[in-house]
């Protein structure tokens, strides 16, 4: 990697120099583990961020902005106590028109209720195992489908299960709003898009314990072990019968992803810069 140093001097004027041994470092990270980071250096200030916006357009039209929010403090030990920034949600991720569901989801062959999984097929996905819980279920009396959205899934899944390739951005929104619940069991999630995107949309979440999701999911949604298949059978049998569990679900899940906004995962981030740049010691990024 190449370092550069950006140095706040008391004029405004950033100046460019060599890297000096005392100065605090900011590093890009992609999913950061901070435990990891810390075991590097106690005293270390950390912030950490989730995943960018994955649309190209904005992220075209953000790009400075996306730069900042990657990155992870891990050499300041005299700041104070961790900052924790969280990404934020695309705003077109919202409650929809019911009339707007019902195209969506006519135009995408879906008649009934069903179950959602939106990302791609990988091991760490856990789709095995939600599969085995689905199929269970639907033993147990379950009238919905399962619908996985997303590249890399088998087509020869038959049943119950119905594979959508590919779903317009414009249309996931209504996607999301249309399901019963978004399942997403994975054994590992850096942040967890989808969990916040459903919740956002009006639908409940039922997420795995790994990773990420407990943090960014919260009390919002049903929480379970990723190799308990009887817990996600199960889970999927009460909310498809239990309609006041589901509206509490999708109450808990609008007021918890408000929280996550653009707006403030910038300001958060501007505050750790700028307290960086008050400290007046020469600022290195690593690219």
């Amino acid at each position: 990697p190449r370092d550069r140093t950006m140095l706040q001097r008391p004029g405004g004027r950033l100046e460019r120099g060599g890297r000096d041994a005392r100065s605090p470092v900011l590093r890009q990270h992609h999913a950061v583990r901070p435990e990891r980071v810390r075991a590097a250096d106690q005293g270390a200030q950390i912030l950490r961020i989730g995943d960018a916006v994955q649309d190209e357009e904005q992220r075209r039209a953000t790009k400075a902005a996306e730069q900042l929010v990657q990155l992870c403090i891990t050499e300041i030990g005299h700041l104070g106590p961790d900052t924790l920034v969280h990404s934020g949600v695309d705003p077109m991720m919202r409650p929809q028109d019911p009339s707007k569901v019902d195209e969506v989801l006519g135009r995408l062959g879906i008649g009934g209720a069903y179950f959602l999984y939106v990302g791609r097929n990988h091991p760490r996905k856990n789709l095995g195992m939600l599969r085995r819980a689905f199929d269970e279920a639907r033993r147990r009396g379950l009238e919905a489908e399962l619908v996985l959205a997303g590249p890399g899934h088998d087509d020869a899944s038959a049943g119950a299960v119905r594979i959508l390739h590919y779903v317009p951005p414009d249309d996931l929104p209504a996607l999301y709003a249309g399901a019963i619940a978004l399942t997403l069991p994975s054994r590992f999630e850096g942040f967890g898009f989808p969990a916040l995107e459903a919740m956002r949309c009006g639908t409940a979440v039922i997420g795995s314990t790994a990773g990420a999701l407990p943090e960014i999911i919260g009390t919002a949604g049903i929480l379970l072990s990723p190799d308990d298949a009887g817990a996600w059978s199960q889970a999927m049998l009460e909310l498809a019968h239990d309609l006041p569990l589901q509206r509490r679900l999708i109450a808990s899940g609008a007021a918890r992803s408000a929280d996550f906004t653009w707006e403030a995962a910038a300001a958060k981030t501007w505050g750790v810069l700028d307290g960086v740049a008050r400290q007046g010691q020469p600022l290195t990024i690593d690219s």
